[in-house]
């Protein structure tokens, strides 16, 4: 009933008499997702995610939004998605955030796609560096995917949506909500005994690049529990296994952040942008490109 209510608000509508509706970009029972334009800014676009206020209150759900704001404002990166406040009144209730026009990386990923070595090399570097700032602030994202990587105008990927994030040592509850829609970024540990670390976050920043690579992940099938369970019980097989043409180097990078173990997986970004940064001075000495 809400999602109705929220797709069929009038584009136009000027919400806390600032905020004119310009565009939908998503709705659900939850939230609409609105392009606005801030009259108080000179009609600068930006993106509100809107909420019933009474629904909110009627399912103690307040919180949780106050809760996205309190931990997205903790970070100060240009590859995170800047948040500025919230917006308030008896009908509505909205998260004031960047607009990102270039759209989710998962707009670039159709089925079976496989992205070039350099491409890979340039996306995985923008996200450890902002995944890097996430974590020095004390923050567990837990649900990276692409879904929740934006592009802005100058091409600047940002790590988006805290709305399940945590703080580091917080009592990590409600673990399997996050397993519809983000099964395949869940690392082994998390599924296993509900573990949640900075080498976790770096799990479903590998499996990313996992599939960016291959066009596919390294377990794939319909039935959820199988897949959940193959992830505890099996290593991911080799990456070259369905990319061939891979350079070794690059799938070691790869490898290591998807290990099924965590102690055998990179422990801090800072680890995973050291081998990255490697990488590029080796390519710019041969004065070659990964790929053509």
């Amino acid at each position: 009933m809400n999602k109705l209510f929220l797709e069929n608000i009038l584009l136009g509508t000027v919400l806390f008499g600032r905020f004119r509706l310009v565009h939908l970009l998503h709705a659900d029972d939850l939230l609409g997702v609105y392009l606005c334009a801030d009259t108080r800014a000179r009609d600068k676009l930006c993106v509100l995610k809107v909420y019933v206020t009474p629904m909110l209150h009627e399912h103690n759900l307040r919180t949780g939004v106050q809760h996205e704001l309190d931990i997205a404002r903790r970070v100060h990166h240009q590859n995170v998605v800047r948040y500025e406040q919230i917006f308030e009144d008896e009908e509505f209730t909205a998260l004031h955030m960047e607009y990102c026009p270039g759209g989710a990386l998962s707009d670039q990923m159709a089925p079976k796609t496989r992205f070039t070595f350099d491409h890979l090399v340039g996306v995985l570097s923008q996200l450890a560096l902002g995944l890097e700032a996430v974590h020095k602030a004390g923050i567990l994202h837990r649900d990276l995917k692409p879904e929740n990587i934006l592009t802005s105008e100058r091409g600047i990927l940002k790590i988006s949506d805290f709305g399940i994030a945590t703080i580091q040592g917080d009592e990590f509850e409600g673990q399997h909500e996050m397993i519809p829609g983000t099964v395949h970024y869940m690392s082994p540990e998390c599924v296993a005994v509900g573990e949640f670390t900075p080498a976790s976050d770096i799990y479903a920043l590998g499996m990313l690049a996992y599939h960016m690579l291959c066009g596919r992940f390294p377990f794939e099938g319909t039935d959820v529990v199988e897949l959940l369970a193959a992830r505890i019980l099996k290593d991911p097989p080799a990456l070259v296994q369905f990319r061939t043409d891979c350079p070794a180097t690059i799938e070691e990078i790869v490898m290591k952040a998807v290990a099924r173990r965590p102690e055998n997986r990179y422990q801090q970004c800072a680890e995973l942008l050291h081998d990255l940064g490697k990488l590029s001075i080796e390519r710019r000495q041969k004065g070659m490109r990964l790929v053509a």
